[in-house]
């Protein structure tokens, strides 16, 4: 009787340490995905702000940036 009591704990046991690190698991996999958007956020918007700044410093590459863009 107490064997079956044992197993019964461990598999209770076991059935909750697996939902805590599922829980865990897609937690990490959240935080993961929210740094992956941030990181691409940001490399973007750096583009566009450098890009930005290069066409308002000099007049040089407008006409190559107009016939990339409408050409």
């Amino acid at each position: 009787m107490k064997a079956i009591k044992k197993q019964t704990a461990n598999k209770t046991t076991t059935a909750a340490v697996m939902a805590n690190e599922a829980i865990a698991v897609d937690t990490v996999l959240k935080r993961d995905l929210a740094n992956a958007i941030l990181i691409v956020s940001v490399v973007l918007n750096l583009t566009v702000f450098i890009t930005w700044l290069v066409l308002q410093v000099t007049s040089r590459y407008d006409t190559q940036m107009l016939g990339l863009l409408f050409g």
